[in-house]
């Protein structure tokens, strides 16, 4: 017979050979993909976070959560760009902690507030921005007014000059003075804290 099994073992090595790039290790590859991680060292992951500026006590936590999970992300698929990851992870630790410093500056909560109210406390300097996009108000001409008349009792009795100046264009009116323009952000705030605040005493007006 020409064909022998030991024949046919050597053509269907060749063959695979063959199909796999040169230098690259058979284990590297099934069914055509590469399923092998590239794992750095923790010395290795030391120095890249140390050439990013990042914590060197960041990049022990990133090796050893990684090497728990096998070097694998989240769908079973081989980490093979450790780098772009440790980006990633550094990313994350940002904005967690920009989310809870944002939390904790938050205050309380606008139910919470109205509790507050109804109780009798004084609340107008707990009432922020985020107050009146939680309420999904809207601002109207007459907020604007008060607020515009609240900016001069903020102002008056002031001694720096450039907040002098200010008070001044407030009395003046002039909606078209530099000065007022460039206060218009700190007034439109203003004005949606008085909005929270009024919606409030509607509450205790018609509750609901």
């Amino acid at each position: 017979m020409s064909n022998t099994p030991t024949k046919i073992l050597i053509q269907m090595k060749n063959k695979k050979e063959i199909n796999y790039p040169a230098g690259v290790s058979n284990s590297v590859h099934h069914a055509g993909q590469n399923r092998t991680a590239i794992i750095p060292t923790l010395s290795e992951t030391e120095e890249f976070f140390k050439s990013a500026n990042y914590p060197v006590a960041e990049a022990q936590k990133f090796f050893y959560y990684n090497r728990g999970r096998g070097w694998m992300l989240r769908d079973k698929v081989p980490i093979k760009d450790w780098q772009s990851l440790a980006h990633k992870w550094m990313l994350g630790i940002g904005k967690n902690n920009e989310e809870k410093k944002q939390s904790s500056e938050a205050g309380p909560a606008a139910d919470d507030l109205l509790k507050r109210f109804l109780q009798g406390q004084k609340i107008f300097n707990l009432i922020t921005v985020e107050h009146f996009q939680q309420l999904q108000l809207q601002l109207t001409e007459t907020d604007m007014q008060d607020a515009w008349k609240e900016r001069i009792n903020q102002l008056t009795g002031t001694n720096q000059h450039s907040l002098n100046q200010l008070w001044d264009a407030y009395l003046n009116g002039s909606e078209n003075n530099a000065l007022l323009i460039k206060d218009k952000p700190n007034l439109i705030n203003l004005a949606k804290r008085i909005a929270v605040y009024k919606h409030f005493q509607s509450q205790t007006e018609n509750p609901p």
